[in-house]
């Protein structure tokens, strides 16, 4: 089927929950299914042990989001880890026909305090996926929940 997946971006930080949220409740309203991707970047995490821990950490984090996702009444939820360069396999990702869209933090792990700054994932993915992007800020920076701002 066509346009029935939302994409959303997570990684090992406490950003991601706020995504993921916002991402199910978008996703209940849409109808949609959730599709939770956490890439490892291999170049930041060089060596097979390194690698290893961060995938551990990361389907640590992708069980709880796949919880709050089902919790807040997403029909289907699906969960992967993945390794590589995360703005290449996101947007490749993001363009596969079932996809209806990205969701994704503004900044990632290495953001620089509460600076307002687009990261450097974030930017590549926006400018060469085929599909829309919605980017999330900080939950301070929310005054309401995506969803309600379409109803």
């Amino acid at each position: 089927m066509k346009d029935n997946v939302i994409l959303v971006a997570v990684d090992s930080t406490h950003r991601s929950l706020s995504i993921v949220k916002q991402a199910a409740m978008l996703a209940i309203r849409l109808q949609k299914a959730l599709y939770l991707v956490h890439v490892v970047d291999t170049k930041e995490w060089p060596g097979l042990a390194a690698q290893r821990r961060e995938e551990s950490l990361a389907r640590y984090f992708n069980r709880n989001f796949y919880k709050v996702g089902t919790e807040l009444g997403v029909k289907h939820v699906i969960s992967t880890v993945i390794y590589g360069n995360p703005s290449k396999r996101l947007t490749k990702l993001s363009n596969l026909n079932n996809v209806a869209m990205i969701i994704m933090g503004a900044s990632g792990r290495h953001c620089i305090g509460s600076l307002s700054v687009m990261g450097h994932t974030t930017m590549y993915v926006t400018r060469w996926s085929k599909k829309n992007a919605i980017i999330v800020r900080e939950p301070a920076a929310l005054p309401l929940p995506l969803a309600a701002a379409l109803a």
